[in-house]
């Protein structure tokens, strides 16, 4: 498999798991030691950071990086 192909894969599944977002907005585990009110969802290697304001119904992709990187650092 060529590396244009993996990162298409894992682009695809990055997306897939934004999605659910839609239907589960408030999924993932709770860093609101990084942003308050913030959320994590894992896909190895990366973090896909995101904060559900349920008084607009909105998600907001904050951030999607690396695992390794230090959250604290971003903010």
């Amino acid at each position: 498999m060529d590396s244009e192909t993996s990162a298409d894969r894992t682009l695809m599944a990055i997306d897939a798991k934004i999605r659910r977002l839609e239907t589960f907005p408030e999924s993932g585990a709770p860093r609101d030691d990084v942003r308050p009110g913030a959320r994590v969802i894992v896909h190895r290697p990366y973090l896909i950071l995101h904060e559900y304001n349920a008084a607009l119904g909105i998600v907001e992709i904050v951030a999607v990086v690396e695992g390794m990187r230090d959250l604290d650092r971003l903010f």
